[in-house]
């Protein structure tokens, strides 16, 4: 008889590139390689912390197996982290995992059967939306509310039809974006307003033409960006800043991308947009109208 099979296990504290190695010859203790890549460094999995000063990755922090969609922080230090990994620094962990300040994985283990895209926590409350239709061991289809420091589902259902791309709390009202034509037995096209206690669709409705995948808040104005070229009942190409009481998308500002939006980010009075689109550019939400 031959020796029993052995399962074959990759190190995971070696050095890897960002593209293909063409070339690899030792000499001594060196080893030269050469290839396509622009990178060469550690491992870190799908999802690391980095330093805002140095830019520098801050390590040890525990490898996630999968890809990592979303992450808040959890108030404390540490964070809470969505997406399609199966476990976390060698601990299962379903597509959501709590990480500590002091980079260890938390007991806490909600766990869903689908990918987890969007996560916002508000108070005690943390919102999940993505692909999944059990989260916490409770049917949620797409949509759910945990209570942050336990991890068990509230009775929140507003229950999507499709992916949940993004969500924005905002006061009493939840506004969620995505792939979705349903959300709580009510069509609404890509784009909705959810009460915050029941769960209800609002009457609010925007009415894109095609997916959502942005969505952010700044005091009576929603802004929005996706694939859609008409929402609010007028044509705005990926991008739009949408009233937020009624839905219509404001006349005076029209960004016009020139490809898909795919995330937005507000700091004081600049709106950060990301995207397909050729150029590097940000918008002043004041006076001024141009790309930069």
């Amino acid at each position: 008889m031959g020796d029993p099979a052995r399962a074959q296990v990759l190190r995971q504290d070696l050095w890897g590139t960002n593209s293909y190695v063409n070339a690899a010859v030792a000499s001594g203790n060196l080893l030269y390689i050469g290839g396509s890549f622009t990178y060469v460094g550690p491992y870190t999995g799908s999802g690391v912390p980095i330093a805002a000063s140095t830019g520098q990755v801050i390590t040890p922090f525990p490898k996630v197996n999968g890809t990592v969609f979303c992450a808040v922080p959890d108030g404390a230090g540490g964070f809470y982290i969505g997406g399609g990994f199966t476990s976390v620094g060698g601990v299962s962990r379903n597509r959501l995992a709590h990480i500590l300040a002091d980079n260890s994985v938390a007991d806490w283990n909600p766990g869903a059967d689908g990918n987890v895209r969007t996560m916002v926590v508000s108070g005690s409350l943390l919102y999940i939306g993505g692909d999944f239709t059990h989260i916490a061991g409770q049917a949620r289809n797409r949509l759910a509310a945990l209570d942050a420091p336990s991890g068990l589902a509230t009775g929140w259902d507003p229950n999507a039809g499709l992916t949940v791309y993004t969500i924005a709390v905002s006061g009493s009202t939840v506004y969620v974006g995505g792939n979705f034509v349903t959300i709580g037995s009510q069509f609404r096209n890509y784009i909705a307003a959810v009460d915050v206690t029941t769960g209800t669709v609002t009457s609010w409705n925007p009415n894109a033409n095609q997916q959502v995948f942005a969505l952010v808040v700044s005091g009576s104005t929603v802004y929005a960006g996706g694939v859609f070229t008409t929402i609010g009942a007028r044509f705005r190409n990926y991008i739009a800043a949408l009233d937020a009481n009624t839905g219509s998308a404001l006349t005076s500002w029209d960004p016009n991308a020139s490809s898909y939006v795919h995330t937005l980010l507000l700091d004081g009075s600049t709106l950060y947009v990301g995207g397909n689109f050729g150029h590097r550019e940000r918008h002043e939400l004041e006076s001024q109208r141009e790309w930069r």
